[in-house]
């Protein structure tokens, strides 16, 4: 660059003729650019500029050397110098402004500014300014803004109408559910084998297309970020019993064994109840679906052998398997193997979903480690402590079974055998449950209510009041007023188990996730 104007000169050849100097090899360089440059001094007059600079921004030559740089983008004074600040420790800055044309119309661009040392007798550095001309970009950029926008409005739609079907299914379904479950029991009198077995198949239809439902209610929450944990501590071989109990009707009518080799006391997981039976309902009715009759299902549980503080739930069958290829694949929305898949393509994908929101995790082997045929789906949890349950009753109560079967399934069990005893305790721990049997010795019931009223709420709420029919409604009003669970003497284990659930499930509606 022989001069600060020899830059101006109109487009010519690429091409640099070894005897050039090295200023008129740059000025050659410069009119090959496909971007627009504009040099100027450090108060922003323009010295320079190649041809392509007068093709996007329509002066002549001659005439940017009566203009300033703010005089070609928008709002550059505002930040001018900033930009020259931020240069000085670094080698270039990139903005995205408007540029003016002569005819004052705009176009976006993306401008590269460098701070460059001339060579000049001066010694003066100039500026240099990369103008790319980025209009093509932002419209494609504002397309597809508006297609996106456009998709959501549609994926809207669609999450809130299948939302809609969804819950106008569920609630006929229940009720259906509930007057077959009524007849299968003899609530509309004596049964032909003929009559129960298309009852029991209304029942298990009802039952798979619930679980459908289900399935998809809980796929739109995951979508939308809205679904909630509300987390119980409670033992695995119990989540795993009632889930394989749902689909006893199943089982039998396909000619499946379904096999619970867990022992009682395989530790315990802190979990939303409700969703993670619809993990292993969804697991174990897949593993029935595609075993042939005569076959066997097993779920197995117990630590993990090599994740401290972890267990390790196998849902195992002697099934048709799962292709090599498609293992990657099968815990995936909507997938389905080939012409075998009858379903809906999402008891996996929720399964997985599901357990991953517990912060556990889903594996799948088919087929499993040493065996030739079938399917081990492994969900692996983390395991908490189990819950501290007070119990209270006399000798002969039977608060003595109670406590055998909690304790089968390793809750932490404080036993008090009267009611001095049981306030005592009471005053020392806030306990996560407690089951009081009455008639409890050396205390009558207006004491103890008046006893649990002065502890105060939080403790009186977990409690669960097992009495005889003799108990009076002004008592049980008592009782439930204080947010106390009431029970007949004779309620059943599971029973007690599900208002434990219940009270846990109580406690922790304000950390629900």
């Amino acid at each position: 660059m022989t001069s600060e104007s020899g830059m101006i000169a109109g487009a010519g050849s690429c091409g640099m003729d070894s005897g050039q100097s090295l200023p008129d090899r740059y000025d050659q360089l410069l009119k090959c650019l496909y971007d627009a440059v504009l040099i100027s001094d450090m108060s922003g007059m323009i010295v320079g500029a190649n041809p392509r600079a007068s093709d996007f921004l329509l002066y002549e030559s001659s005439e940017f050397l009566t203009r300033r740089v703010p005089d070609v983008i928008a709002n550059l004074d505002e930040h001018f110098e900033h930009i020259k600040a931020n240069l000085a420790s670094r080698r270039y800055c990139v903005i995205d402004a408007k540029c003016v044309r002569k005819d004052d119309s705009r176009f976006p661009a993306e401008i590269a500014v460098s701070l460059m040392g001339t060579g000049e007798a001066d010694g003066k550095s100039r500026l240099c300014f990369f103008i790319r001309d980025i209009t093509v970009r932002k419209q494609a950029e504002k397309a597809l803004k508006g297609a996106l926008e456009k998709l959501e409005r549609q994926d809207r739609a669609k999450a809130l109408l299948i939302s809609n079907v969804s819950h106008e299914l569920r609630t006929p379904l229940t009720s259906l559910l509930y007057g077959i479950s009524t007849l299968m029991h003899g609530g509309g009198g004596a049964l032909t084998d003929k009559q129960r077995e298309y009852i029991e198949r209304f029942y298990r239809e009802c039952r798979r297309l619930l679980g459908t439902v289900e399935d998809i209610l809980d796929l739109e929450r995951i979508e939308t970020h809205t679904l909630k944990l509300s987390r119980v501590s409670m033992p695995a071989a119990r989540l795993l019993e009632k889930s394989a109990a749902v689909l006893d009707l199943m089982s039998r009518h396909k000619g499946i064994e379904v096999r619970i080799a867990v022992p009682a006391q395989s530790g315990f997981i802190n979990c939303d109840p409700a969703k993670m039976e619809r993990v292993f309902v969804n697991l174990i009715g897949n593993s029935i679906k595609y075993t042939p009759a005569g076959g066997s299902v097993v779920v197995t549980a117990g630590p993990h052998p090599s994740r401290y503080g972890s267990i390790l739930m196998v849902v195992e069958d002697t099934g048709i398997g799962i292709p090599s290829h498609a293992l990657e694949k099968v815990a995936t929305r909507y997938f389905r193997v080939g012409e075998q898949g009858d379903g809906s393509g999402l008891g996996l994908s929720i399964a997985k979903e599901i357990t991953d929101a517990h912060g556990g995790s889903l594996e799948i082997q088919s087929p499993p480690s040493g065996k030739n045929r079938g399917t081990a789906v492994s969900v692996i949890m983390p395991t908490v402590d189990p819950p501290e349950i007070i119990l209270a009753g006399g000798e002969n109560s039977g608060i003595g079974s109670i406590f055998e079967r909690l304790g089968s399934y390793g809750y932490r069990l404080v036993m008090c055998r009267s009611g001095v005893e049981l306030f005592i305790r009471l005053k020392e721990r806030q306990p996560d449950a407690g089951v009081i049997l009455f008639p409890l010795p050396e205390m009558e019931f207006s004491q103890f209510a008046g006893e649990m009223r002065n502890l105060g709420h939080e403790k009186a709420r977990v409690m669960i009041v097992m009495a005889n029919t003799l108990m009076d409604a002004a008592r049980k009003e008592i009782a439930e007023s204080m947010g106390m669970t009431m029970l007949q003497a004779d309620a059943s284990a599971t029973a007690i188990l599900d208002s434990i659930d219940e009270i846990l499930a109580r406690r922790n509606d304000g950390v629900s996730e």
